[in-house]
């Protein structure tokens, strides 16, 4: 990948960024996730009449002119070099300090949080605190008290006999600065989680929260400076000119939450400084069912699983792929388990998120109101649901029966609560439909058969592989979290965020002492330094 600079890095960025919501379909637009950082006033400056007509709900940003953005940005830059300069983030009192500030603010700013999640994505207390503030809280404690183990020396390396009497150790070190670039769909959660780990390992954070979701960006930017270090800890809102001019900055670490389209202009930008870089991506992650699956117990997790967030989830089941000689029961498992667990319409639901904007909004309802017959086949009936109002960003959930591999809503990511369900031959096509597209950020395989598990586990390749549950592996702490391939580079949670924004710094100690230094090591050379040589090394 060649070396970028200055102005050729802002205009590769800003025709990337057009070049990739202008999408050639007018009917299947990219979606706004896909751009995590675009204001609608960049949307609106679109010639394309789609673009100008379901714009609307992209959240306007601040219209403060560029060059006092530029200004603000290297200042902050600055401020925050000259911290990691200082090495004062390096002690663990002050780590513990701003992570106890951090839970603090979290307490002290709850029902902040919950209006500004409420307003973005209208998200209920209750979703709320489940899906985002519970586990920071609880992810912010044990960390805390994991901090001083985390920070220990690895114990002493075995050497081997020919550098006695030398000792090795493994230490963490601080990277530096890390940038964080946070997604609208989790505004609080993905801003704050990895803030975590990043302030853990002793380094300055700049944050950048998504606009779209507008309410949340500017709660974060008013109550962490009120709380943390802002010597050491920035948070900057703006859009894609603000994001586009911090991305020419040299970071120790990015960490990015987002779509693969943007991830690559981001990795094309960290690359001009050989930056590190953490991708937190996506996919369609796929639900596998097989004959031996407890039907009921399927439906409703994978129910669940579109439920959360209105399924705008990185990790939501994308699709279901079942066995034709199973496809019935589990199609009656469905509408029997959504007449249970929404036995009143989901409009009057409160508990039932809005999809984010009109664009987001737009793009799943043309997967509903499909009029053309070729692609009405291959996307097949609907189970269940089909109910949407664009007025109000409210999209229900779908389920669409024997759904095509080739249907437009099986191109990409769906990102909605919207569920097509494959129906195959064998298990083993199901693995090749899997191995057929690019390796997902998640697998969901529901059984009962132990032996289909180990197949499934050794012929794919996913993020991450969940047995009889949708979700909830996120949530575990302990396992560490990220894709692979075009699903997410590098990974988080746990020990492994503090992995991620670490050093591990090889420290090697040989004695001092002139007797415990082997002369044949040093020219010149000669046979019987060699005969030495190969008898001790």
């Amino acid at each position: 990948m060649p070396l970028i600079h200055g102005p050729m890095l802002i205009a590769i960025i800003s025709s990337a960024v057009r070049a990739l919501f202008v999408s050639p379909s007018l009917f299947h637009p990219i979606p706004c996730r896909s751009i995590p950082f675009l204001s609608s006033s960049y949307l609106l400056s679109s010639k394309r009449p789609f673009i100008t007509k379901y714009s609307r709900g992209c959240f306007p940003i601040s219209t403060t002119a560029m060059s006092n953005s530029k200004q603000s940005i290297s200042e902050t830059y600055t401020d925050l070099r000259q911290a990691v300069k200082s090495r004062k983030t390096h002690s663990i009192e002050w780590r513990q300090a701003q992570l106890r500030a951090l839970s603090e603010m979290l307490v002290a700013h709850h029902d902040d949080f919950i209006a500004a999640l409420q307003s973005d994505l209208g998200r209920s207390e209750f979703v709320s605190e489940l899906s985002e503030l519970s586990q920071l809280k609880s992810y912010v404690k044990d960390t805390i008290e994991m901090l001083p183990n985390y920070l220990k020396p690895s114990g002493h390396v075995s050497m081997p006999i020919k550098f006695f009497p030398a000792s090795g150790h493994v230490v963490p070190e601080p990277l530096g600065l890390v940038l964080i670039i946070a997604p609208w769909n989790y505004p609080i959660m993905l801003a704050l989680h990895p803030l975590v780990g990043a302030i853990a390992a002793g380094n300055a954070v700049l944050v950048k929260p998504s606009e779209i979701s507008s309410a949340s960006s500017k709660v974060l930017a008013t109550v962490v400076p009120k709380f943390l270090d802002r010597e050491a800890i920035r948070v900057v809102e703006g859009g894609v000119d603000e994001t586009t001019e911090i991305l020419t900055y040299r970071f120790d670490h990015i960490f990015y939450t987002g779509s693969a389209a943007v991830g690559r202009i981001v990795y094309q930008a960290a690359a001009k400084h050989l930056t590190p870089v953490t991708l937190e991506l996506g996919g369609k992650s796929p639900v596998l069912v097989d004959d031996t699956a407890n039907l009921r117990l399927t439906a409703r997790r994978v129910l669940f699983g579109k439920f959360v967030n209105c399924g705008q989830i990185c990790v939501a089941p994308d699709y279901c792929i079942v066995t034709k000689k199973t496809a019935n029961a589990f199609y009656e498992a469905l509408k029997e388990t959504y007449d249970e667990m929404f036995p009143d319409p989901l409009r009057s639901n409160s508990e039932y998120c809005r999809i984010i904007n009109d664009a987001q909004t737009a793009r799943l309802a043309s997967f509903l109101e499909e009029t053309d017959d070729e692609e009405l086949a291959k996307r097949g009936k609907i189970l269940v649901g089909g109910d949407f109002d664009t007025e109000t960003r409210f999209i229900g959930i779908s389920i669409f029966q024997n759904t095509s591999l080739d249907a437009n809503i099986m191109k990409d990511e769906i990102f909605g609560p919207l569920l097509p369900v494959v129906e195959v031959e064998t298990m083993e096509e199901a693995i090749d439909i899997v191995n057929d597209r690019p390796k997902p950020l998640a697998l969901y395989l529901f059984t009962s058969n132990q032996a289909l598990v180990d197949n499934v586990s050794e012929q794919t390749s996913s993020g991450a592989i969940s047995i009889n549950e949708c979700l909830m592996h996120f949530a575990v702490e302990d396992l560490p979290f990220g894709g692979v391939g075009q699903s997410g580079l590098g990974c988080c949670h746990g020990k492994a965020s503090f992995d991620t924004f670490s050093h591990m710094k090889t420290v090697f100690h040989q004695s001092g002492r002139s007797v415990m230094d082997p002369y044949f090591r040093y020219p010149p050379y000669n046979e019987k330094k060699m005969w030495l040589m190969r008898k001790f090394f």
